[in-house]
């Protein structure tokens, strides 16, 4: 039964009685300075020892602070007395939290066995997305088919990422007045296709950048097995124009017809471009 906000706001007002919580603290004071000196005196030890740790691993100066708060935190378990497998995992679960912020984990371990805990290890994580492509070795790069129209070439480039150290660049050769310029339509498009079963995920993402391009449009065209069009869509939050940043887009299965049928994708980029265009990271998002 949730309580009346009332009845909570009464409760607490006489709960909260200045003087009874003064008599409180006055009886405690004795037994808490005792406890807090010895806390005091035991964590400056042990984050002495830590910062030795980091400072022999090389890490950051603007990272110390950040390992020194897990350190604290693990320090509080010994402090307020847990032991064996419950230490074990209060450990583990406030290691997972600093992780999740980008700590390294060993050297997280690393410090909880200055406290005699042996840490165990991080779970396994759960699989969410599905790496279909990050073009990152020629390998990768065998593993689509891509059409392109005259006056494009493409190849793996380090110039701009998104994630890894490579990217699928379109160099764009065709000048005009105005520079480097290409007209993409839906006649004359770039196009890229991948074998995916679509049917074991519910979303697929790319991520596209460009130096400048407007009037944007990414589509996706699904095959079946036989290599028979089963949909035609575009792609979610694309911006009609783009200027050097990487755009993260999407299709959905609950928005596409047949998308169970899909055995093959085509990405297809249309729109006007000045200047290179770079695909990178394809995702699946799984079911």
């Amino acid at each position: 039964m949730v309580r009346d906000s009332v009845l909570r706001s009464k409760k607490w007002d006489k709960k909260i009685d200045a003087d009874i919580v003064k008599q409180r603290f006055s009886a405690l004071k004795s037994v808490m300075h005792e406890q807090i000196n010895n806390y005091f005196a035991n964590i400056s030890d042990f984050e002495s020892r830590v910062k030795k740790i980091l400072e022999e691993k090389g890490i950051s100066v603007t990272q110390i602070p950040f390992y020194l708060a897990y350190a604290r935190e693990i320090f509080s378990l010994m402090f307020y007395s847990f032991t064996s497998e419950t230490l074990k995992n209060e450990e583990l679960a406030i290691r997972q939290k600093w992780v999740s912020r980008g700590l390294d984990n060993d050297t997280l371990m690393q410090i909880s066995k200055l406290l005699g805990i042996e840490p165990k290890p991080l779970p396994a994580p759960i699989e969410l997305f599905k790496i279909i492509n990050d073009f990152e070795t020629a390998e990768d790069l065998n593993k689509v088919h891509i059409t392109v129209p005259e006056n494009v070439t493409y190849y793996l480039s380090d110039e701009k990422v998104f994630n890894g150290n490579k990217s699928l660049k379109f160099n764009i050769s065709y000048y005009t007045e105005q520079g480097y310029e290409l007209d993409l339509k839906y006649d004359n498009y770039i196009g890229i296709i991948f074998d995916i079963d679509l049917h074991k995920f519910k979303t697929l993402w790319i991520h596209f950048t460009t130096n400048y391009g407007f009037k944007i449009i990414l589509s996706a065209r699904g095959l079946d097995k036989n290599n028979n069009e089963v949909f035609y869509t575009d792609f979610k939050g694309v911006p009609s124009e783009i200027d050097g940043f990487w755009v993260s887009t999407y299709i959905k299965r609950e928005e596409v017809q047949n998308w169970d049928l899909t055995k093959r994708v085509e990405i297809i980029i249309t729109g006007r471009y000045r200047g290179d265009i770079y695909l990178d990271l394809i995702l699946a998002q799984i079911v």
